[in-house]
């Protein structure tokens, strides 16, 4: 890896670090956005066929969801003599999932006020676990699971529903944007260093 290389990477995680921090000194009620955004969350949500969509979608980020995902992606990975992947692959979403629940309890936010009685969300606000570990999840399938040529439409594809399962949350009214925002930035640290740590072996 270049000097350049790690620069980048570098510049990326530092960059990531502060948008998280930013959201979560500056987030919550008494953010204009988040505050904005809270208050049209059910008028979005007020089609029937936007809700039902919202909450398919925002299962992909489940636990349940998203561990199967992982310890299928890992199964694979072992049949196919990949052993080294396989690890990285269940440690760094296990890691993932594990730091993102303490950063939870750490800044302790409260989720926002909600009108939806189908369901009621648990546990502190910031940030999203839907799309912190969505992004891990789903990124570090791509990138270590993926054959070679198919990884980068892998990887976009997972970003793309990182960003749908994220901004699901929104629209159910279950977190506050910074949330959302937060979730994402942390998820991608988790998948630039995996990557980095990785590099080498999901070049084949």
């Amino acid at each position: 890896m270049t000097g350049q290389t790690h620069l980048l990477k570098a510049a990326s995680i530092a960059a990531l670090v502060l948008l998280f921090l930013a959201c979560a000194l500056a987030g919550g009620p008494g953010n204009p956005m988040d505050s904005w955004f809270a208050a049209h969350a059910g008028g979005w949500r007020a089609p029937p066929a936007v809700l039902d969509a919202a909450l398919v979608v925002t299962w992909l980020g489940s636990a349940p969801v998203t561990l199967f995902a992982t310890a299928a992606s890992s199964l694979f990975l072992a049949w196919r003599r990949h052993g080294e992947r396989a690890a990285i692959l269940f440690a760094g979403v296990v890691l993932a999932r594990l730091s993102i629940d303490g950063l939870k309890l750490y800044f302790a936010r409260a989720r926002p006020p909600y009108d939806i009685h189908m369901f009621h969300p648990y546990g502190l606000s910031f940030p999203s676990g839907h799309a912190g570990n969505s992004m891990a999840t789903y990124g570090l399938i791509a990138l270590l699971a993926a054959p070679a040529r198919h990884r980068t439409p892998a990887i976009a594809s997972a970003l793309i529903v990182a960003l749908f399962v994220g901004s699901t949350r929104i629209v159910l009214g279950v977190h506050w944007m910074t949330d959302v925002i937060g979730g994402w930035s942390a998820g991608l640290v988790a998948l630039v260093l995996v990557a980095s740590l990785s590099r080498a072996r999901t070049a084949a």
